[in-house]
């Protein structure tokens, strides 16, 4: 029986030395050969050496062949194959069903899969939606800091459909400053610029009024709009009334700047037009709502109120009347203290404090003291020596408490600069950032192996790639244009609107002609398989540039906050190169290090990398996928410990600060 058996060992390889039984000969390739099949394949080499006869007929390179069989491991078990594919299924499902990680998994699915069409609709929701929200933030989008007068009439326009909106008034009031602003100085700020500023003029005056007694109508207690309407009196001229709006202002208890509900409006609109891209979003939010800060002009205005009501109380005191302009004084210290409180914003607070100790100066009415101040605590410097000058005056008038309370302004000013200046949030949102980034990198990655490895699982397939010979080069050229030519033509397209259109007619216009000229080839024709892999080709790259579509688009987002400016077309395409650059880095490395172990081991390159992707793509895809189910939870912790961060920047900034410093905001 065994002696049967070698003999069928035997002529299974002279049957495929003779090239009789191919499909045997694939079988041999595939597995090592056992103690007897060596010894007959030792038989079947000496019996080949001395029939020269059928030496001669059989393949030059069938020894070799034999010898290399000889030598290849043996077919891996199926449960085996399966086991990395099944841990990186397993990892993947478990990570979408964790309440931790799976929005971060869903963001990036549909950052990944949703691609163009996505963002696209999200953009249109955003310009043609009615949410209030998305309005105010279209509107604010208008102008600029430098401009902001086309801000104010989309603001009106506004206002008439939502009257009770308290911070659209606000911020009408505060445009018409940033328009008017040098108008407004007086005393020290008074320049040769604000002689020759433009004043109100009378139409845009009686506007701004309604705008300020509707505000204070509705919001009787809030100081922010008798404030703002001194501030707007002053910048037409008509100092009587601004003195008498002040007065309004010192009777009312409370302060609200709005600035929580106009940032919010902005942030969600950021949000509607972009994927939620966690640490990004935290910084594109900050810089969507920083590049139209409008509501701001009020808060840099405000010390020119302080300075005309000190030009007043001088005067009286002056005039001895100490009274009635301790009042005054009193006034502007309880305003100024209040807004430091009780402000949302670093910046609010620091006006406030700059507004109390202004109350201070001029004490009996003396003339301004210009004084220049060196190093780093300018403001500390500058105030103790206006509580030194101010200490004989208030002593004299019987109010020596106020020192005190000067020296509490202080020091809590002091405590709000140190918090603002050394709490270092944009490195650790550029970490999130990268974290989040990073993930999903990974995950284009996986994806972009998945279909290389699907493509060279195609092409390993082909007669000349199974006996080691180079691609034609139609299919050489058609890979190499087919890669390049629509990555270029969705780079040439800026208008993300344009290229949502064209570019997908345009590939779907490639891939019918190419499809309709493969029909035509006739069977057996060399360039039939070239035009086979250029449309493979074709089709991989319509897919993964529709795949990460999103991610070229996406780009900006992370550039833009980082610099400061708005995403533009340049930005946009140069973004777009990196990112595209850093989805397709693994793959290329990939193929370059095939190619170069190719001319190591004498094989062209096009095979090396066909036969080397296709053998390593689905593993390296799955430990990808388990490298990224491991991020995950990390990035989501992060993820989530920023979007906390960035609702607490957008309704109190100076809490936000003191909570990233371990400490409190008084």
């Amino acid at each position: 029986m065994n002696h049967e058996k070698h003999e069928k060992h035997e002529t299974d390889l002279i049957d495929i030395a003779t090239g009789e039984r191919r499909g045997l000969r694939r079988w041999l390739t595939r597995r090592r050969l056992t103690p007897p099949e060596q010894e007959a394949l030792t038989q079947t080499q000496a019996l080949f050496a001395e029939l020269g006869a059928l030496a001669t007929d059989a393949p030059p390179e069938l020894p070799d062949f034999m010898t290399e069989a000889a030598r290849l491991p043996r077919k891996a078990p199926l449960m085996k194959k399966l086991l990395l594919p099944g841990l990186a299924a397993l990892a993947l499902l478990t990570i979408s069903a964790l309440p931790l990680t799976r929005p971060l998994v869903q963001a990036h699915g549909k950052l990944i899969f949703g691609g163009m069409p996505t963002l696209i609709a999200r953009q249109q929701t955003s310009a043609n939606g009615m949410d209030y929200r998305i309005q105010l933030s279209n509107a604010l989008s208008k102008g600029s800091w430098s401009n902001p007068a086309p801000v104010l009439p989309e603001l009106r326009t506004l206002i008439a459909r939502y009257p009770e909106k308290l911070e659209l008034r606000a911020l009408a009031l505060n445009v018409v400053l940033g328009v008017y602003r040098d108008a407004a100085r007086r005393g020290s700020e008074a320049t040769a610029k604000t002689r020759a500023a433009k004043k109100l003029p009378p139409e845009d005056l009686a506007l701004a009024l309604a705008d300020a007694d509707a505000g204070a109508r509705l919001a009787p207690e809030n100081a922010l709009f008798p404030l703002l309407k001194t501030s707007i009196l002053l910048a037409a001229g008509h100092d009587t009334e601004a003195l008498a709006a002040f007065r309004d202002a010192m009777k009312t208890t409370g302060w609200d700047d709005y600035r929580a509900e106009i940032l919010q409006a902005q942030a969600y609109a950021n949000q509607q037009r972009n994927p939620d891209f966690g640490g990004a979003n935290f910084l594109a939010s900050i810089n969507a709502v920083t590049a139209n800060d409008h509501h701001e002009f009020g808060l840099t205005a405000m010390l020119f109120p302080s300075t005309f009501v000190v030009e007043h109380v001088a005067a009286l005191e002056q005039a001895h009347k100490n009274a009635e302009g301790w009042a005054l004084r009193d006034g502007l210290f309880a305003l100024g203290t209040r807004l430091q409180k009780q402000a949302t914003s670093y910046l609010g607070s620091s006006m406030g404090a700059s507004m109390a100790l202004r109350a201070l100066s001029r004490p009996g009415g003396a003339p301004s003291v210009a004084q220049k101040f060196t190093g780093e605590d300018v403001w500390r410097q500058r105030a103790e020596a206006a509580v030194t000058r101010f200490q004989p005056y208030a002593i004299a008038q019987g109010h020596p408490e106020r020192l005190n309370q000067a020296s509490t302004v202080i020091v809590l000013n002091l405590e709000h600069q140190r918090l603002f200046r050394h709490t270092d949030y944009l490195s650790r949102s550029v970490v999130a950032l990268g974290w989040w980034w990073g993930s999903l990198v990974v995950l284009f990655w996986t994806l972009w192996l998945i279909l290389f490895g699907g493509l060279t699982y195609g092409l390993n397939q082909t007669r000349r790639v199974r006996e080691g010979k180079p691609l034609h080069p139609a299919v050489a050229w058609g890979v190499v244009l087919s890669l390049v030519g629509p990555f270029l033509v969705g780079q040439s397209l800026t208008d993300t609107k344009t290229e949502a259109i064209l570019f997908p007619i345009a590939a779907l216009a490639l891939l019918a002609l190419m499809g309709i000229h493969l029909y035509k080839t006739k069977k057996g024709s060399p360039t039939r398989g070239g035009n086979l892999v250029v449309l493979g080709v074709s089709l991989l790259v319509a897919l993964g540039i529709q795949a990460t579509a999103g991610y070229l688009l996406a780009g900006p987002l992370f550039f833009s906050p980082l610099n400061g400016s708005v995403s533009g077309a340049n930005t946009l395409a140069v973004a777009g190169v990196v990112a595209a650059g850093v989805a397709l880095a693994f793959p290329l490395i990939m193929a370059l290090v095939f190619a170069l172990l190719s001319r190591k081991r004498r094989l062209p390159a096009s095979v090396g990398i066909v036969r080397g992707i296709r053998r390593h793509a689905v593993p390296l895809a799955c430990v990808l996928v388990l490298v990224y189910a491991a991020l995950t939870p990390f990035v989501a912790a992060l993820d989530a410990q920023q979007a906390d961060e960035l609702a607490l920047y957008l309704k109190h900034e100076g809490q936000f600060y003191a909570r990233l410093a371990g400490a409190r905001w008084d």
